[in-house]
């Protein structure tokens, strides 16, 4: 690899007399154009590597090197002095960049629960969760405000559902380039939002063409029981989860062989960026319930105690009668030993003790408790960009 100790971008008058200037002191790279029609520095892709005079700019050679199609040898970096406090607007708030929506882990990839980056934000507990969730994704406290009171924008349009100020749109993790938070003071351009304004940025296709496929896999095959179903003797309940997808963005080209004279080379012109995202589940859970016991399936009672281990009383609704002592009100007297006789049970009722189960998790008191694996529901979602 070559190695130089400057590096000029642009052989103009600046950039030529700056070479002769610096060339006594090392060796000199001169990066030009391929050919004088090219826009750009066809050459300077690959970072940004400028020298620059007082007569240059700086800017200019930045937006060559951002703009080009080409690598260098050699890349020396001169880093330029910009000023960390934005005076152009008084708004404030974050922008969480494509890296940190890239790395860091999103269980539902819900590009929105990054907003617990950013200060002042207080996230609902659901917002990392299923991505299906579109209710618990979404609420998220500003400064305090409502968790409802918030806008939501994609690439500046509105994305807010008038029902609850939702999100219309989930974009897809790997179809963002970045989101901003604005939190507090921002301008007069945004408006139906007391809490913050949530704007995502999606990204746009390049020279080259790019893509990417995967599938997030989540299956009750890698996971363990719960512990009441452990203590129950039960199986675990079914859990299959597939959240899938694909992008792919490029050049808008149309080859002459093919379209003729209709042809188009949408290089450094025109690009195109799509995304689509899936989501494939069967959840079930484990379920603990309240059920009769033996003994109160039979009508007794007498062994039926609340959470202080005193008997609950039952009452015949056939002795109910008006209470002298106190007009308005009624008396009634308990069953005989907490008992009901098997000739007043309801017939309906008899008939319904034969779809209730017994209880498989005997606590002692009332509040027994059955256990059992839930099938769980299936549920299918799907979004582009």
């Amino acid at each position: 690899m070559k190695q130089f100790d400057f590096i000029v971008l642009g052989s103009g008058i600046a950039g030529l007399s700056f070479a002769l200037k610096v060339a006594p002191r090392g060796r000199v790279a001169i990066v030009t154009k391929k050919h004088r029609a090219e826009s750009n520095t066809n050459y300077a892709q690959g970072g940004i590597a400028a020298v620059t005079s007082k007569e240059d700019s700086f800017e200019e050679h930045v937006r060559d090197t951002l703009e080009a199609g080409a690598v260098t040898d050699t890349v020396n970096i001169a880093a330029a002095t910009t000023a960390s406090l934005e005076t152009e607007t008084s708004a404030l708030g974050k922008v969480i960049d494509q890296q940190r929506i890239q790395n860091l882990p999103l269980l539902g990839r819900n590009p929105y629960s990054l907003v617990a980056l950013v200060p002042g934000a207080r996230p609902s507990a659901g917002l990392n969760d299923l991505p299906v969730d579109q209710i618990s994704q979404s609420f998220v406290s500003i400064n305090g405000a409502r968790a409802n009171q918030n806008e939501y924008l994609l690439d500046g349009a509105p994305n807010t559902a008038a029902a609850q100020n939702q999100p219309v749109v989930f974009v897809n993790p790997d179809a963002v380039q970045e989101f901003k938070v604005e939190t507090n003071s921002y301008s007069a351009q945004h408006g139906r939002a007391g809490g913050g304004i949530f704007n995502i940025v999606t990204r746009s296709g390049t020279n080259e063409f790019h893509g990417t496929a995967y599938d997030y896999l989540r299956n009750d095959a890698l996971n363990a029981n719960t512990f009441f179903g452990n203590r129950a003797g039960q199986k675990k309940p079914p859990f299959r989860f597939n959240q899938f997808g694909a992008t792919i963005g490029g050049p808008i080209d149309f080859p002459e062989k093919v379209f003729g004279p209709m042809e188009y080379a949408g290089k450094n012109r025109s690009f195109f960026f799509v995304s689509y995202e899936a989501v494939r589940f069967s959840q079930g859970g484990t379920y603990i319930g309240t059920v009769p016991t033996l003994l109160e399936r039979a009508g007794d009672f007498s062994q039926t105690k609340n959470a202080a281990g005193a008997v609950i009383p039952i009452y015949d609704p056939n002795t109910t009668r008006p209470n002298p002592a106190n007009p308005g009100q009624f008396l009634r007297d308990q069953f005989q030993g907490n008992v009901i006789q098997r000739t007043r049970f309801n017939p309906v009722f008899v008939k319904m003790l034969d779809f209730i189960p017994l209880p498989n998790a005997e606590s002692g008191r009332i509040d027994n408790h059955f256990t059992y694996p839930n099938p769980g529901d299936s549920g299918i979602a799907a979004g582009a960009s």
